[in-house]
């Protein structure tokens, strides 16, 4: 069952240089217990679209099913937001407690992308590979 992940801990976004432009989005977060797996950002819909032009996700992930270990866990994913609607000005990312993580646009470069991404836990082996 996905479930909003514990906190949100940080969010990057950026515009995609393609045709038509595509938001990429990350963001960590963390759990408060071990296996979780498949985070990913939910979007909100919008009958009408935000005044201020930030856009509400929610951070979530499935739960485990069987006994863990109640230990803090860091979770990682990434979301490519096409057919952006005119007016985008950032995100705002929640988890189930603490406040949401918001975040205004940027343009970067796909390696500015890359450096978005290897920072993150779990991504350094990737890094040079």
């Amino acid at each position: 069952m996905q479930t909003k992940v514990w906190q949100v801990v940080d969010v990057g976004v950026g515009i995609l240089k393609s045709s038509p432009p595509q938001l990429f989005i990350i963001a960590s977060g963390v759990v408060n217990y071990t296996e979780w797996s498949h985070p990913t950002l939910i979007p909100y819909y919008y009958f009408i679209p935000p005044q201020d032009g930030i856009y509400d996700f929610d951070f979530v992930a499935e739960a485990p099913s069987e006994i863990v270990i109640p230990v803090v866990t860091p979770v990682v994913t990434t979301f490519i937001w096409e057919n952006l609607p005119d007016g985008v000005m950032g995100v705002s990312v929640h988890g189930s407690t603490g406040e949401p993580k918001i975040k205004m646009l940027a343009e970067y470069s796909f390696n500015d992308i890359q450096q978005l991404v290897w920072h993150r836990p779990g991504f350094e082996s990737m890094e040079n590979g």
